[in-house]
């Protein structure tokens, strides 16, 4: 079997076979985790704290679920599996998108007319705690601030949208 960055070159992205992807998607996340949950002593202390509320366990195991979406044909998955399936995308990029902004809380915390715009204050003014966002707000947040380009957006519109 090929290994995931054989692949990713611009023009055969797309002929990656989907095991593969989920592969690589698990062991990013299991990597992100293993390296942001022991940030505590070089990282602010605040965004170590941020970190331990994110749930980045969670983000591991909601990328090893991916593998129940393309298991079996998926022909005979039910209505249901696809709603939950598309459960599992929407909290995985919104856990993926929280992780961002609580990796760099300062920059986040700093911009309140960036949080005003996508909806994120507290009635005081200062933006909410990421763990508080719901996935439409961290799109705008992140679009706004360059942080998704627009096939990111437009993958997560969709995932809004069928979520």
């Amino acid at each position: 079997m090929q290994h995931f960055d054989e692949y990713f070159l611009p023009k055969r992205v797309f002929q990656v076979p989907i095991d593969l992807v989920v592969k690589h998607i698990c062991k990013v996340n299991e990597r992100i985790q293993k390296f942001w949950s022991q940030c505590d002593g070089w990282a602010p202390a605040e965004a170590a704290e941020l970190l331990g509320e994110v749930r980045l366990d969670w983000l591991t195991e909601f990328s090893q679920c991916l593998k129940l979406w393309i298991e079996d044909d998926p022909h005979k998955k039910s209505g249901g599996h696809l709603i939950l399936a598309r459960a599992n995308l929407g909290s995985l990029i919104e856990g993926s998108l929280k992780l961002i902004l609580s990796v760099y809380l300062e920059n986040y915390s700093s911009d309140p007319q960036g949080a005003k715009e996508a909806g994120a204050l507290t009635e005081n003014g200062v933006p909410k705690p990421p763990e508080d966002l719901r996935l439409q707000q961290l799109k705008v947040f992140c679009k706004k601030k360059g942080i998704l380009n627009c096939e990111e957006e437009k993958l997560v519109n969709l995932v809004v949208g069928r979520r």
